[in-house]
């Protein structure tokens, strides 16, 4: 079994001052561990000798696909508006939101 830990690894989780800062840190692990736990997935079972793995796979459509977009979205957004963010984390959260938002405009053009 894996145990998940928030481990501030990143400077994405520290404010301007290099504090950790939990809101970050919770934005970071929680949030997108909370939207994948909601998704639809397919779960295989396979075994190899003397052990046995549970596989997960996202099962969504095309529509779903710019719901999870949106979502993501929504949760870098927050980290945004989180006071004392540092200028690197700031511009990095904004590459994040323009990764995510590139497969909205592929969805709306087909």
């Amino acid at each position: 079994m894996i145990n998940l830990e928030k481990v501030a690894i990143d400077k994405v989780t520290r404010d301007e001052n290099n504090k950790v800062r939990e809101e970050l840190s919770d934005f970071c692990f929680d949030s997108p561990l909370s939207l994948h736990k909601e998704l639809s997935h397919e779960t295989k079972e396979v075994e190899r000798g003397s052990f046995k793995l549970k596989l997960q796979k996202l099962v969504n459509n095309r529509t779903m696909l710019s719901e999870i977009c949106r979502s993501n979205i929504g949760i870098v957004e927050r980290q945004l508006e989180v006071p004392g963010l540092s200028y690197a984390s700031h511009v990095l959260l904004m590459h994040q939101v323009m990764n995510f938002s590139f497969p909205l405009g592929i969805l709306v053009a087909n």
